[in-house]
């Protein structure tokens, strides 16, 4: 059996919930109205005759939006060129004390750039790559589609006699890091069988 109420005119009135809600005789319970036309009190033959206050083909905000801020780059750039904490001028001149005087001067962008070259020498791959690709640019990758009876392009040979001592020796490292994950990875590949 189904409890239904056939007059719904005796149910109570509902609750009053804090913070909001229905409320009897409150405003915010009457139904909607329908808005009043305003009607222009200006004749329509007085508006006949005015022109716009640009001519067509101009654009009636010619500045533009005006800049809601600084963008992120911009702000990097400002605090790049902040000078740098003592903090970090310490940690390069712990390891580069023979430039010490240069380190004193520099901005926060440069404390990065030089961060960046010492975690490179302390074998971070990441901080590597960054340096490699930032002054050798980034490496071709190239990729065979389809070889079928062609042959295959071949990325061109590097004549390491052009190199300087210390881009070989950087060479040298990234060598050791794949020869070092190959051997890790063989071994936990002949563990595991």
């Amino acid at each position: 059996m189904k409890n239904t109420v056939k007059n719904k005119s005796k149910l109570p009135a509902e609750p009053h919930y804090r913070g909001g809600g229905r409320t009897p005789g409150s405003p915010f319970n009457q139904a909607p109205t329908k808005r009043k036309q305003i009607k222009s009190e200006i004749p329509s033959s007085q508006l006949a005759g005015l022109k716009p206050a640009w001519k067509p083909g101009q654009s009636g905000n010619p500045a533009g939006r005006p800049p809601l801020g600084k963008d992120i780059p911009g702000i990097l750039r400002s605090i790049g060129e902040l000078r740098a904490s003592p903090q970090a001028i310490q940690t390069l001149v712990k390891y580069f004390p023979e430039q010490k005087e240069k380190l004193l001067t520099l901005n926060n962008r440069d404390t990065v750039l030089w961060r960046a070259y010492l975690d490179a020498e302390f074998g971070d791959r990441y901080s590597r790559d960054f340096v490699a690709e930032r002054t050798e640019g980034k490496v071709r990758e190239y990729i065979d589609i389809s070889s079928g009876d062609k042959e295959l392009r071949q990325p061109p040979a590097i004549d390491l006699s052009q190199l300087t001592p210390e881009k070989l020796a950087f060479l040298r490292g990234i060598i050791k890091d794949v020869l070092h994950r190959k051997q890790d990875n063989g071994d936990a590949a002949s563990s595991n069988t």
